[in-house]
């Protein structure tokens, strides 16, 4: 089963119901269409071609008046697939702080018990967490049904978007700055970046 990474504060906003949507980056195989969205005029969904891969979008990229050319991106799911959700975790204990003094929750490892980041509030998490990649399969409690998805510029991305989204409180510009921009790291911030309205993947899903 194929899964999701996902921050603590995105883990509470789909268990609190406020997140209803994916957004992720597009990644072409040339990395020069991914560093220039711009040239990329136009996307077709993958029903558009018969008999290529269902989870193939089709681009049209134009680099100039007098050339034109179609290329393919693979979205990272597929509509009704179900993929799983990991978040920051441990299997054991966990220390947390609370009033000024640290205390510890503890859980039977034996028994094969997972404790996760999004379960306690107002902690200082040591180095007792571990990273969401490093999360076994076995240890995912949430699950998402992908009920659409399509792929748009980033600048392109509706009020109602950013309500399934999960920020409805932000306008287009301060979500890309405050929100969108630090999801990568540095290298990658540098070809994502909200200034270069990048291309994303829009995935709508349900538990």
């Amino acid at each position: 089963m194929r899964y999701v990474s996902l921050k603590t504060s995105d883990v509470k906003l789909i268990q609190d119901g406020k997140k209803t949507q994916l957004l992720l980056p597009v990644k072409f195989s040339s990395k020069l269409l991914t560093e220039n969205p711009h040239w990329i005029n136009s996307v077709s969904t993958q029903e558009t071609f018969d008999g290529f891969p269902k989870d193939l979008f089709w681009f049209t990229v134009i680099k100039s008046s007098h050339e034109a050319q179609v290329v393919p991106a693979r979205s990272p799911y597929f509509a009704d697939e179900t993929i799983y959700v990991k978040e920051t975790w441990n299997q054991g204990f966990v220390e947390t702080e609370s009033d000024d003094h640290f205390s510890q929750v503890f859980i039977e490892s034996a028994e094969g018990d997972y404790v996760y980041k999004s379960q306690f509030d107002n902690q200082i998490y040591m180095s007792r967490w571990r990273r969401s990649l490093e999360m076994p399969e076995a240890a995912a409690r949430l699950f998402l049904k992908i009920t659409y998805l399509n792929a748009k510029r980033l600048y392109d991305l509706t009020s109602d978007e950013l309500v399934a989204e999960g920020y409805p409180d932000l306008d287009l510009e301060s979500f890309g700055l405050t929100k969108w921009n630090y999801r990568f790291d540095s290298k990658q911030r540098a070809i994502f970046n909200y200034s270069k309205n990048p291309w994303i993947w829009v995935i709508d899903f349900n538990r």
